[in-house]
């Protein structure tokens, strides 16, 4: 339907191969980083600075134990190097502007931060090298599920840890 309704736009779409030669795509829309400075320029960071003040003091009045949990994006589990070539579990920049900001926020209302880039890359090797397969989609920014496995997998690890 929509596609009957708008005209044909191309899919902002980076299109890359693997050391094997196989094709992943990437939303080309991700390949701008966003520094710390962009985030608190953006117009919605006030909103969502809010709004994260209201959930860390709900879950505390209601006393929920939480986990704030970011999970990167495919190209940074899965970065391009220079040569054109992608590397499952090469690490891309450790902290974005997100993710600092997002630690920030969770050292100023006291609740826990989990990065998923660590036991993902890790992942990501270990699973490229085992079996060829991959933690998302080749063709899609989503994880797959062994992309799920691992999240979950981590998250729950990092839970016990909490306890």
């Amino acid at each position: 339907l929509l596609s009957a309704l708008e005209p044909a736009r191309p899919l902002p779409i980076r299109k890359e191969r693997l050391a094997d030669g196989s094709p992943l795509h990437f939303y080309s829309a991700y390949d701008q980083r966003r520094t710390r400075e962009d985030m608190l320029a953006h117009k919605n960071f006030p909103a969502f600075k809010s709004l994260f003040a209201e959930l860390a003091d709900e879950v505390k009045q209601r006393e929920i134990a939480t986990l704030v949990v970011v999970a990167p994006t495919k190209d940074r589990v899965y970065p391009t190097a220079a040569d054109g070539s992608v590397t499952p579990g090469g690490l891309g920049e450790s902290t974005t502007g997100f993710m600092a900001e997002v630690n920030d926020l969770c050292d100023a209302h006291e609740l826990p931060c989990f990065d998923l880039l660590p036991p993902l890359s890790a992942a990501a090797t270990r699973l490229w090298n085992e079996s060829r397969e991959l933690l998302w989609w080749r063709d899609d920014t989503h994880w797959n599920e062994h992309g799920h496995a691992i999240a979950a997998a981590a998250i729950v690890e990092r839970l016990r840890r909490e306890r």
